[in-house]
């Protein structure tokens, strides 16, 4: 999971693990591991600040300054390829492309492309 806002232990961005559910007098408890002694326990409306994190944003995972980033170019997501959001993968650290001939177009595409959805 993602935390979405800020706490004293835990920053907007960080990435943890559920690793229990319990039910006790005061309700539902959320126990989540954020790595490094931050053990938290979280009630049910304290899940307002975490979402899931199988996947996150280029921008997220720049502020998260993650070592590698897996960055897929695929043809299906053409609208939002554009040189900017590369730039901004670039700037992380490694991306590791799966399709060189995406990157190639990619590259070529200047414009931002804006849409209402």
């Amino acid at each position: 999971v993602m935390q979405t806002k800020n706490t004293e232990k835990v920053s907007n961005g960080d990435l943890g693990f559920i690793r229990y559910i319990k039910e006790t007098e005061k309700g539902k408890r959320i126990g989540l591991d954020f790595g490094e002694n931050r053990q938290m326990e979280y009630s049910v409306e304290d899940l307002a600040n975490l979402s899931l994190a199988y996947a996150t944003t280029i921008h997220k995972a720049m502020g998260s300054e993650y070592d590698i980033v897996l960055m897929p170019l695929l043809k299906a997501h053409y609208v939002m390829l554009c040189r900017n959001l590369l730039y901004t993968g670039i700037v992380i650290r490694q991306i590791i492309w799966s399709r060189f001939r995406q990157f190639i177009w990619m590259c070529s595409q200047v414009q931002i492309a804006y849409w209402s959805g």
